[in-house]
């Protein structure tokens, strides 16, 4: 009910946003030029993005946001980001009400620019976990212009709280 959006307030939209939904696909497309986080499902289960390109380098484009989420898997996606390719998040300050995001699977993926490749937080109050990552390549292909700042990034401040539990990477190549 706060999240207000249009003239004069200053929230640039999310380009792909689904709000409480089960059983999500996301399949074989390519999306740019995001005003905003380029994917965001919230309080979501069962979400499946496979072989998507994203290729937005604005300000805050995002390209995976999954916030409160419960079973999600990322294959086979390419990520040109002008912020995070992938941050996780679980809720902000005190919006804790859909709880964690949960059973996350990342493999398969292409990171080339961002600020953070594989990101957890910074919104995490509702705490994230079970997360595995496995078989990605940062190339940083855009280093000149727009580097891939960190492969694997861990963030939040002090006011927000959360948790961190079972983060697994492995096979990873940079």
């Amino acid at each position: 009910a706060r999240r207000v959006f249009g003239r004069g307030h200053y929230l640039r939209p999310c380009m792909v946003e689904f709000i409480g939904c089960g059983n999500v696909l996301l399949q074989g497309y390519q999306l740019n030029g995001a005003p905003f986080w380029q994917h965001h499902p919230v309080n979501c289960s069962k979400v499946e993005i496979r072989g998507v390109h994203m290729d937005s380098l604005g300000p805050n484009s995002d390209g995976f946001d999954p916030e409160a989420c419960d079973t999600v898997l990322v294959d086979g996606c390419t990520f040109n980001s002008g912020d995070d390719c992938i941050a996780i998040k679980a809720g902000k300050n005190r919006d804790t009400r859909f709880g964690p995001t949960r059973n996350v699977v990342i493999q398969h993926c292409v990171m080339n620019s961002g600020h953070g490749g594989v990101t957890l937080g910074s919104e995490m109050a509702g705490g994230i976990e079970h997360v595995y990552a496995q078989d990605i390549e940062f190339r940083n292909t855009h280093w000149a212009t727009d580097p891939l700042n960190t492969a694997i990034r861990l963030k939040t401040n002090m006011n927000r709280g959360g948790f961190l539990r079972h983060f697994y990477v492995r096979n990873v190549t940079m």
